[in-house]
Formats: structure tokens, sequence, C-alpha cells
């Protein structure tokens, strides 16, 4: 920047042979109005302000470089690339398709929909595997394709942070959680069906994960103020939408993700493989108790 004041009225504020530092520093200035030289001399870099905006100047990065202690992490801090991703979000949609075909034909001379989909009442009279059962029924195709989508979005973002076997047992569980809870809160003559309560899950995990403590508020919080967003902008539309069970879904998953965050992430491949085959072993037989009675 080319200030119109003559050089004599600066102050040097910082002293660094690292350009970026400086440039970084600059930039930050910049952004709040502050005007700057930044001059090199001798391999070292000069950041210079007005004398009189020194103090503020000082101020700001200061109050910036607490803002990002630790940022960017260390290089082995980073998630690491884990296996799986692609492969359980082909067997999320496949499943989901699968029971769809299920549902509709009636395979085996079966009523899936009447033996899976939630129902409040017969919920509190102990039929607990319609909690699990109904996140794999949908109404019609564009209830499922919205699931398969939205889904497969934060599952996938998900699946980054604590591999894929955690991942979908993680969901799994908000899902049902989400589901008992609806379940409580409703009318005995409620019923429910749909992946959303996972995927809202999901998203409630997402915002648990990363909500951390730190001294701005703003990003304290904004994780939980994101996720409410979304809720708003994804979860409340439609004549048939189940609101609450998209709330109670959220909420389990922002309870289980700030729990989950004490974890390593991602967990070693075998128990990553353990906890995804509990994850369909728990679908499975909640399917096998709905339909033997």
């Amino acid at each position: 920047m080319s200030p119109t004041q003559e050089p004599s009225a600066w102050i040097p504020l910082r002293h660094s042979p690292d350009f970026d530092a400086c440039a970084e520093a600059a930039l930050v200035l910049a952004a709040l109005g502050i005007d700057y030289l930044l001059l090199e001399e001798h391999d070292t870099f000069t950041l210079l302000v007005e004398e009189g905006l020194a103090g503020r100047a000082a101020a700001e990065l200061d109050h910036f470089a607490r803002e990002n202690v630790g940022w960017p992490p260390p290089a082995d801090l980073l998630p690491a690339e884990v296996p799986g991703k692609l492969h359980s979000l082909i067997g999320y949609a496949g499943l989901l398709w699968a029971v769809f075909y299920l549902q509709r034909t009636r395979t085996f001379a079966l009523d899936w929909w009447q033996a899976g989909r939630g129902h409040a009442e017969l919920m509190l009279q102990g039929q607990w595997w319609r909690a699990l059962t109904a996140l794999t029924l949908h109404a019609d195709e564009a209830h499922l394709m919205g699931n398969l989508l939205f889904g497969a979005f934060f599952a996938f973002l998900l699946c980054r942070q604590l591999g894929a076997g955690a991942a979908w047992f993680a969901i799994l569980l908000a899902g049902t959680a989400g589901n008992l809870l609806n379940a409580q809160l409703q009318p005995t003559d409620h019923y429910f069906v749909g992946a959303s309560t996972a995927v809202f899950g999901a998203i409630g995990l997402l915002s648990g994960l990363q909500l951390r403590s730190r001294p701005s508020r703003w990003r304290q919080w904004a994780p939980l103020i994101i996720g409410a967003l979304l809720l708003g902008f994804l979860g409340t539309a439609g004549e048939h939408t189940d609101v609450l069970a998209h709330v109670t879904g959220m909420a389990a998953g922002l309870a289980l993700g700030l729990v989950w965050r004490w974890l390593p992430a991602p967990l070693p491949p075998p128990v990553q493989t353990a906890l995804g085959a509990a994850a369909l072993l728990s679908l499975a037989l909640a399917w096998a108790r709905a339909l033997l009675g």
C-alpha cells in the first residue's frame, strides 16, 4: 500500500526474515483499514504503520495471533485419508434402494411398511426396533432421493473425520436415538419413516466434533450456528416433513459429537471394521425382529 504521509511519520511494528509472516500481518491490517508499509532490506522485512495507529495495530495483531494459536495444524495432526468411504456410500445407497424395492413389491408377501415404520404408541410399548427400521423406509422416490443425496454428502464429510466404519455407526446411533426421542415427544398416533433423522444426526455430529473452546465466540459457536441454519433450510420444508424428528436427530448427533471428539480419530482399522459390522448387524436384527415378530 502506498500511503500519502512521509515515511518519517511511520514506525516499525514487525521485523522478520520471514516474508510470509509479515505479509500475513499486513493482510490483517489491510482488512482492518490500517495503512502500512512493508519494506525489505538485507533479507529482512519490516512492517511499518503510522505512529498514531501503532497501538491499535499491535493490539489487533496480538488478538489475531491468539485466535489462531495452533493453526494451521501440523501435517501429522490432519485427518488421515481412510479407506472405505466410497464403498460405504455405495452400500448406503444400495441398502436404501433395496428396502424401498422390498416395501414396494411386498417381497415374500410381507408388509415391510407396516412392520418397520416408526409408530410412537408401539415404540412406547416396547417395539424399539422401529427406531432403526424406520430409518430405511421412504414414502416415495423423491423422499428417498433427497435422503440419498444429503445423506451421502454429510456422511462423506463425517467419514473423512472418523473413518467409514465409525462414521456410519455414529450416524445410525444418532438416528436411532433421535427416533426414540421423537416417539417420546409426539402424540401416540404419530408415525414416521425416512433416513432424514439420521441425516440430521450426521449434521449434529459434524457440529459437535468441530465445536472447540476458542478465544473468539464466533469461532466457538460457528459450527452449531451453521448446523442450525442447515436444519432450518433443509429440515422444515414440505407438507409431511417431520420437523421434530429432524430436531431430535440433530440434537442426538450434537450430543454424540461432543463426546466422540475426545476419542482418537480415525480409530484403528480393526475398530472401524467392527463398528461398521455392528451397524449392519443392528439393522439386520431390527428387521428380523420386525418381520418375524
